[in-house]
């Protein structure tokens, strides 16, 4: 790093400390903590979206089985233990993504 560059980079920090120490002062949060914030709440969005998709697609996969084993007769899943295990797993994951939902924190 140049002297110069290090200079502006030292002028840079003292600025924004000194912001720091005048919002705390004033009782403001700092844009530190502000970006920490608006962050949390993206990542809060971002987690409710998230497990709504996993559960639209634990829906379908439950629908796609309950095909393979109902009208278009899958031999595999409709005549063996295998389409009655996949069908209590995909529910079991969509019930507990569902409890998870119901636990998110919600955005006042």
């Amino acid at each position: 790093m140049s002297e110069f560059t290090h200079a502006i980079s030292e002028h840079v920090r003292k600025g924004v400390a000194a912001q720091d120490a005048a919002d705390r002062a004033a009782g403001r949060m700092t844009a530190a903590e502000l970006d920490r914030d608006a962050m949390i709440v993206e990542r809060r969005s971002s987690l409710g979206e998230d497990l709504a998709t996993a559960i639209d697609a634990a829906r379908r996969a439950g629908r796609i089985l309950a095909e393979l084993t109902g009208s278009l007769y899958d031999v595999e899943y409709a005549e063996s233990e295998r389409g009655s295990d996949v069908a209590a797993l995909i529910e079991t994951a969509r019930r507990a993504l569902t409890a998870a939902q119901a636990q998110l924190v919600q955005q006042v």
